[in-house]
């Protein structure tokens, strides 16, 4: 599948987010190799109706219909030592939940979240910051919602 628009409003998201910006090669590269795992993507010998891809140079993401097939144990397994097999053949780190990305008029930044309370007193965020929410798990979440003011975000209640 090469897009998201065959899968439904309910389809299942995963989202792994990336510790650092990827090259203009490696999001190729990335991409390529997770279109290829989504399309082999299997439960139960059961072909899984999944895309995967790269969003905004940093953010690995599958997601999966499961009105179709649901996504098991063992599939959701495989793709976690998929992920794991990026991490080593690109350095990178795609397990760190302790990230937050947020766009202003430059680009895209990630800072840790132990940083988020100096960011905040410095002026460098606010609430009406836009932020990548990776916790988003459905695609109709990620599509309205995947990047948000942090005021709208898990983030929040953090401050």
């Amino acid at each position: 599948m090469n897009d998201t628009n065959s899968l439904g409003p309910s389809s299942r998201v995963w989202i792994y987010h990336s510790n650092r910006p990827l090259t203009k090669e490696e999001c190729t590269r990335v991409s390529m190799e997770t279109a290829a795992f989504a399309r082999k993507w299997t439960a139960h010998n059961q072909q899984l109706m999944a895309w995967g891809g790269v969003v905004e140079d940093r953010f690995v993401v599958l997601m999966v219909d499961e009105s179709r097939t649901g996504a098991s144990g063992c599939s959701i397994d495989s793709s976690v030592h998929f992920i794991q097999s990026l991490e080593q053949k690109f350095g990178l780190e795609l397990f760190n939940r302790m990230l937050l990305t947020y766009k202003d008029e430059i680009g895209l930044h990630t800072i840790t979240l132990s940083e988020l309370h100096d960011a905040l007193d410095d002026g460098k965020l606010s609430m009406d910051t836009i932020v990548a929410n990776p916790l988003v798990a459905t695609k109709q979440e990620f599509d309205a919602g995947f990047f948000a003011p942090l005021k709208d975000t898990w983030v929040a209640n953090m401050v």
